[in-house]
């Protein structure tokens, strides 16, 4: 789909046996619809083609994921499919939830990564150079536990300056956090014996039914990738 055409999907199911594309002045909007590509391609060309809305995108085939902005793609819940193999060369943001079922895969390639805002479920199936946030544990109103999908290296998992919490989605990792101009992390400790966890302490008391997003970056795996910027909620 390209030129001047708008496609808005508000609710319902809606399926693209094909390759898919979408580019130009082009634009889909997701709304809150389930969108399933059983295609090979599923092809995004700017930042302003694509509207995740609170969608649920189903990929069912062996589907590549471009996006030609320079900037990672947004969708909101992600599931793939027994039997599904997804391959993305672009960084992906999920903005909720996402699933690989028991026999699906997902991939990240060329040094690309993935990052889930919320839960995380099939994370044998994913794969990846790039870590992501697999979960996070709150243990106290001032502590969490983060568990990683590959195991850390120690100095980076330790150094708080690699890590911030802030209110929103938006923005860059430079930008305020919660509490700026005091720290938003007071201490990291990475666990010896499981160095796919690391235990944060906050420099603020965490309040109930308020969104807080934890911002990380340069933190590597012991095979020396480094994780890019890396939002949870």
């Amino acid at each position: 789909m390209t030129g001047n055409r708008t496609l808005n999907c508000n609710s319902g199911t809606m399926i693209f046996e094909g390759n898919f594309q979408v580019g130009g002045s082009a634009t889909f909007n997701m709304g809150g619809c389930t969108i399933k590509f059983n295609g090979n391609l599923a092809r995004f060309g700017n930042a302003n083609s694509f509207d995740p809305g609170t969608s649920t995108v189903i990929f069912g085939g062996n589907t590549e994921i471009e996006w030609n902005s320079g900037s990672d793609i947004q969708f909101y819940n992600v599931i793939v499919e027994d039997g599904a193999s997804v391959t993305a060369d672009v960084d992906v943001f999920v903005l909720n939830d996402m699933t690989v079922e028991g026999d699906g895969s997902y991939s990240n390639i060329n040094n690309t990564s993935l990052n889930v805002v919320g839960q995380v479920t099939g994370d044998p199936q994913i794969f990846g150079v790039a870590p992501f946030i697999t979960n996070i544990s709150i243990l106290n109103s001032n502590s969490i536990e983060v568990f990683f999908s590959r195991k850390l290296n120690q100095g980076p998992a330790e150094n708080i300056g690699n890590y911030k919490v802030r209110s929103t989605l938006a923005g860059a990792f430079t930008d305020p956090g919660v509490v700026d101009p005091s720290p938003s992390i007071t201490s990291a400790v990475w666990n010896p014996t499981d160095s796919n966890r690391v235990v944060l302490s906050l420099g603020f008391t965490i309040v109930a039914d308020t969104n807080y997003y934890l911002w990380i970056q340069n933190v590597t795996i012991e095979d020396s990738f480094t994780q890019k910027i890396t939002v949870i909620k």
